[in-house]
């Protein structure tokens, strides 16, 4: 397709008033699935940060380990309780030598990150955080 025939698709699809009606028809929904997403986020933060401070870990080091930490928590939303043990160790091994994370770190954030802690903290932390976003 030439150049200017996908200038022209572009322009005809994203045209200002057919992107703010496809935004004003979903914004309910994504409203819904921000407040679920950053609440999750938020309480995984909560329970993380603590053992981060308490090894020292700041700047770009801790945005690796609670990557990891929500990587972690992501599996265990979807996955079964028999295999949370094998992939929490796959992903310790890969930020462990990808990034270089300390494993005894890694260890002490997937002993807390447990499916009932997180289960307890999504319910409760919703709230805290529907507060603010409406």
């Amino acid at each position: 397709m030439p150049t200017t025939d996908m200038l022209k698709k572009y322009l005809a699809k994203y045209h200002p008033e057919t992107v703010a009606s496809r935004m004003d028809q979903v914004s309910g929904i994504a409203r819904e699935r921000l407040m679920e997403g950053a609440s999750q986020v938020d309480a995984i933060r909560k329970v993380v940060t603590p053992i981060l401070d308490a090894h020292g870990i700041g700047g770009g080091q801790r945005g690796a380990y609670l990557s990891f930490s929500l990587k972690l928590a992501k599996h265990i939303s979807r996955q079964r309780a028999e295999a949370i043990p094998s992939i929490a160790s796959g992903l310790e091994s890969y930020f462990e030598t990808a990034y270089g994370l300390d494993r005894a770190i890694l260890d002490e954030i997937v002993s807390v990150l447990t499916p009932e802690i997180l289960f307890d903290l999504w319910e409760v932390g919703m709230w805290e955080i529907s507060e603010w976003c409406e």
